[in-house]
């Protein structure tokens, strides 16, 4: 299958909290990308692992029963490789964050950002930003979002 660079976006969006789940896939689909969604890390990797098309990002909170984030993130990186991943929680990253999962993901610490007047520059930061590898991760700006 080929993809040209007009083709929207697909993010793989996890939070096991309803109303964010919600909130962020509305901001991300009226910002004009392809949601898929799941209610935790296990859901999350059913809907990886089948999915036929390219997924380009993963947002996913950390903290949630199951499977984490972090282990999602994993998992999801051993199938899609590609996959850029940008974690979003309400704790401080220090916390909830280390080793090779912090050097590879960009975090948000809060995702109700996304709901500002910037969200569609906001979400393009977020992509230039999880597609540059020599970037060195942590939190993104507030004056970004």
């Amino acid at each position: 299958m080929t993809y040209h660079a007009s083709d929207p976006r697909v993010v793989l969006l996890v939070d096991d909290e309803n109303a964010i789940r919600k909130m962020v896939r509305l901001i991300l689909e009226r910002a004009g990308y392809v949601v898929l969604d799941a209610g935790n890390g296990k859901e999350g990797l059913q809907v990886c692992q089948p999915h036929p098309g390219r997924i380009d990002l993963l947002l996913s909170d950390i903290v949630m029963p199951e499977l984490s984030g972090c282990e999602l993130a994993e998992g999801a990186l051993r199938l899609r490789p590609q996959l850029k991943i940008i974690f979003m929680s309400g704790y401080h990253e220090d916390t909830v964050l280390d080793g090779d999962v912090r050097r590879s993901a960009a975090f948000l610490r809060n995702p109700s950002r996304l709901a500002t007047s910037q969200s569609r520059s906001a979400l393009r930061y977020l992509f230039k930003r999880s597609s540059d590898p020599s970037t060195a991760w942590g939190e993104l700006p507030s004056s970004t979002l």
